[in-house]
């Protein structure tokens, strides 16, 4: 990266900078970018507390999933390519492309996606589905109660996020002009319906495409 660049970087990290244009040098600065996590912590410490919190839970479900085996392994990556496709979406389509998270020591994207942001998505739709499921619903009633417990999560998570500014909704967009302690409710319609479509999706394709004795066995072939 050439020191133009790197300078017009660094600025993001200043409180109150308002940059008209995010300039990258080449694909690769695009793609991902590394910095100091001691100037994330000077700025924003709650934000690291807050990534490592999400960084550490993801970990813990994966280690959950391997040890347990059977549909979790795909249960924890499948919430994986699920959160990199709705968040790239997001990036990309003008109509939902109306927030935006703060600078992270590790981004990727375009300085849009930060890397705890990918392993948010089991962190809530993994812990939730586990729960789900030892309540022992139906089968039409459990994608709701997970994405229930998902919004559980999530609420607390969002109400402080936005107040400490890890992350910052569109001022103006009327789509998300209603607002619970300035998250918009539509953020938790958004992961409601999201993780119970989600939930729905994994058991079904298993009962359309697998020969397994239940949903949380592998497949025999």
């Amino acid at each position: 990266m050439n020191e133009t660049t790197n300078e017009f970087y660094e600025n993001l990290f200043t409180p109150g900078t308002a940059l008209s244009e995010l300039k990258f040098d080449g694909f690769c600065d695009w793609f991902v970018r590394l910095s100091d996590v001691s100037v994330h912590w000077e700025y924003q410490p709650s934000y690291v507390l807050s990534q490592c919190s999400y960084l550490l839970g993801g970990l813990i479900t994966f280690i959950h999933a391997c040890n347990h085996g059977g549909r979790l392994p795909y249960l924890w990556l499948t919430t994986i390519l699920h959160g990199l496709a709705v968040e790239s979406i997001s990036y990309i389509h003008p109509d939902i492309d109306n927030f935006w998270h703060s600078q992270t020591f590790l981004i990727f994207l375009g300085r849009r996606l930060p890397l705890h942001i990918i392993v948010l998505y089991p962190v809530f739709i993994y812990n939730s589905s586990i729960a789900a499921a030892k309540a022992r619903l139906s089968k039409w009633s459990e994608p709701f109660a997970v994405g229930l417990l998902v919004v559980l999560i999530d609420i607390a998570y969002d109400i402080v996020s936005v107040n400490f500014l890890h992350w910052t909704w569109h001022d103006t967009d009327p789509n998300i002009y209603d607002r619970h302690y300035w998250v918009p409710w539509n953020s938790y319609y958004f992961h409601a319906t999201f993780a119970a479509s989600f939930t729905f999706w994994f058991h079904f394709t298993r009962e359309v495409f697998c020969e397994s004795d239940g949903k949380w066995l592998a497949d025999k072939r």
